[in-house]
């Protein structure tokens, strides 16, 4: 009499299964739902924060290749200056080189020719009186027996003692 299949025996079952589902709905909203949402709100923040650093870190990477790229120019414009600095202070060192050579071979010159001028000095202080010594004896010898050759040979003398 009590069958399994009977139409009352399926509907208690259906009803059974009905309770049994929305006490299992009934505690998962009350005690299982709210914990649930909050983890998955944590973990969504969590992944917000996540990609919110990764955007902040690939930021940073992007300023520091930038500042690295204007670091290398900068030492490439530095290095560049101090290559041209460098050939400007031995450019600057030949000129000096060259102009201090030059300066040696004018007062070499000027050495030369001061050198010179006092040889002709010296040699005409010594060698003219010497030379007029020896005028003056040939003369006295040759003009010796007349007075007038006297005068004549002291006017020549004077004058050459003059320089004129």
């Amino acid at each position: 009499m009590f069958g399994y299949n009977t139409i009352t025996a399926v509907l208690f079952r259906f009803i059974n299964s009905a309770i049994l589902f929305g006490a299992g709905w009934y505690l998962y909203k009350k005690y299982a739902q709210e914990p649930l949402e909050e983890q998955v709100d944590e973990k969504l923040a969590f992944i917000a924060a996540l990609k919110q650093q990764e955007n902040a870190l690939a930021a940073q990477e992007n300023q520091l290749l930038t500042t690295a790229h204007k670091q290398k120019q900068e030492c490439m414009a530095l290095k560049q200056k101090v290559l041209d600095w460098h050939a400007f202070v031995e450019q600057k060192i030949k000129k000096r080189a060259e102009e201090k050579k030059n300066i040696v071979q004018m007062a070499r010159k000027r050495t030369d020719q001061q050198n010179k001028y006092l040889f002709q000095e010296t040699l005409l202080q010594e060698a003219l009186p010497q030379a007029l010594a020896k005028a003056r004896t040939k003369l006295e010898k040759d003009f010796l027996d007349s007075k007038k050759n006297k005068q004549y040979m002291n006017t020549i003398i004077t004058q050459l003692e003059k320089g004129k």
